[in-house]
């Protein structure tokens, strides 16, 4: 794989910005990409009328947003997950930027044979929607609501179908109706890259409507600004698009319906040293994008300015603040880097009452000082707390394996989590595949009795430590249930 970019390289480093990224899709990827590929090739072989085969029915999960709302989507196994990134790897050349001038698409496109920056070009895309409102007397902005929850299977084949290859057209409407069990919507992914390539090229027919009348149109992903200096022809083309989705099953956002006159501009309540704070967060965020693969908090410091003496205040004054709200603390922690060292109980507050930044605490946990202190507390709100997120849970979970080491706290706190109400098999899947002695037990009835599911899969690669006579003979049994299973066995014996 050293050397070449290809699927599995796309996948890799698209893996650890998932929203569920686990150990055990990296593992088999850079272990036994060769038996991945099989076993998508002999599924694909198999006639799903004629035998009972074919990709898994993909479990749901919960992806935190404001407060405790969510957004349902799917977690893929490694065979699934790596299909989709070899076949939009495969078809890059398809997903074309718009070349009408006045109707412009930014982002989720491919660049001399690697994805584009999607953050580098949403910066693009909200200077240009920024620069149109200073050259237009009107504009509207609209999104779609639940895009990806809503969009139909039928809808998505029909838009591959177009001039593709009949056998690779075969191959899409197949994987997508069987990993969601045949369901006829809701059946794209959310969270990688490959399926956000779709979903934004899902709508270029709305950019190339033939009734659309506005001067000017710009989009990123399913975020669409008109422009004209006639109001009534934005609200004509507003009627148009309502029709035109809904007829696929899908409607516009109204809360987020914007529309006015004159150039757009930042919130003036925003003072200067909160908006230089923004800029820096901007940066930093298109620089980790930018490399498409986990950026930690030392690195972003290294590429970003060092924060001025009244910056960094103003940022103690947000993590004192009693009752912060859940975008200024989003501005802390994107920036917090190693002053995290002395700001425990603000962002053990901050994971506790923002489940949507439960990712960001753990990007900055490991700047921690008093990692004893941070055990016990993770471990009082999975005492204390029934109502938490898988996002709390996982990355909970991440935060113990990756730096609190395999201590009898830390051993308690991941049990904790394991057995916690509000647990799913995710999250017990993301404490299964740490590789600790101590967690021998807790695998151990996973491997037996023929399962194959995310649990008994994270369970046998959770062994890959374990003296090899001993771990071979657990698995030899293991890996009869399923193709799933005797991959992962095989790829857990030859480490």
């Amino acid at each position: 794989m050293a050397g070449t970019y290809g699927a599995a390289r796309y996948l890799l480093e698209d893996q650890p910005r998932t929203l569920f990224p686990l150990k055990l899709t990296r593992i088999l990827v850079e272990q036994s990409e060769a038996a991945l590929y099989n076993e998508i090739e002999r599924i694909l072989k198999t006639d799903p009328k004629k035998e009972n085969t074919g990709f898994l029915t993909q479990i749901r999960c919960h992806a935190a947003k404001c407060g405790l709302h969510s957004r349902r989507t799917l977690k893929l196994d490694p065979v699934a997950e790596l299909f989709v990134y070899d076949l939009v790897y495969r078809e890059r050349a398809t997903f074309r930027p718009s070349r009408r001038p006045d109707r412009k698409r930014f982002g989720y496109t491919f660049r001399g044979g690697r994805p584009t920056p999607a953050t580098t070009s949403y910066g693009k895309f909200r200077e240009a929607v920024r620069g149109a409102s200073a050259r237009f007397k009107y504009y509207l902005g609209v999104d779609i609501a639940s895009y990806f929850n809503s969009i139909y299977h039928h809808d998505l084949v029909f838009w591959f179908d177009a001039g593709r290859n009949a056998k690779e057209v075969e191959k899409f409407g197949r994987y997508f109706r069987e990993i969601v069990g045949g369901r006829s919507v809701d059946c794209l992914p959310q969270g990688l890259h490959p399926c956000k390539m779709i979903g934004a090229d899902f709508l270029k027919r709305v950019d190339a409507h033939h009734r659309l009348k506005c001067a000017l149109m710009l989009r990123f992903m399913d975020d669409m600004y008109l422009f004209d200096d006639d109001y009534e022809v934005l609200q004509e083309d507003f009627l148009l698009l309502q029709r035109y989705l809904g007829d696929r099953g899908l409607s516009l956002n109204a809360e987020k319906t914007t529309s006015g006159e004159g150039p757009l501009q930042a919130k003036t309540t925003i003072d200067e040293v909160k908006i230089q704070l923004l800029e820096l967060r901007r940066a930093a965020l298109e620089w980790e994008y930018g490399q498409l693969h986990q950026v930690g908090a030392e690195a972003t410091a290294e590429k970003t300015e060092p924060l001025t003496e009244e910056q960094t205040e103003y940022l103690k004054e947000l993590l004192d603040e009693d009752e912060i709200d859940e975008e200024d603390a989003e501005l802390v922690l994107s920036l917090v880097g190693e002053r995290a060292e002395d700001a425990l109980d603000q962002l053990i507050g901050i994971f506790e009452d923002f489940p949507a930044l439960a990712r960001s605490v753990y990007a900055v946990a490991g700047h921690i000082g008093d990692k004893t202190e941070l055990c016990a507390q993770l471990g009082r709100i999975a005492k204390e707390r029934r109502a938490l997120t898988e996002d709390q849970l996982f990355w909970a979970t991440k935060i113990a394996e990756d730096y609190l080491g395999s201590s009898h706290e830390t051993l308690e706190l991941v049990a904790r989590l394991h057995s916690h109400p509000a647990s799913t098999d995710l999250t017990k899947a993301k404490v299964l595949e740490i590789p600790w002695a101590d967690l021998d037990d807790m695998r151990e009835e996973y491997l037996k009795g023929g399962r194959s599911d995310w649990l008994a899969w994270s369970s046998a690669i959770g062994t890959r430590r374990v003296a090899r006579m001993k771990r071979n003979q657990l698995l030899k049994y293991y890996g009869k249930a399923s193709p799933m299973n005797q991959i992962v066995a095989g790829c857990v014996r030859r480490m």
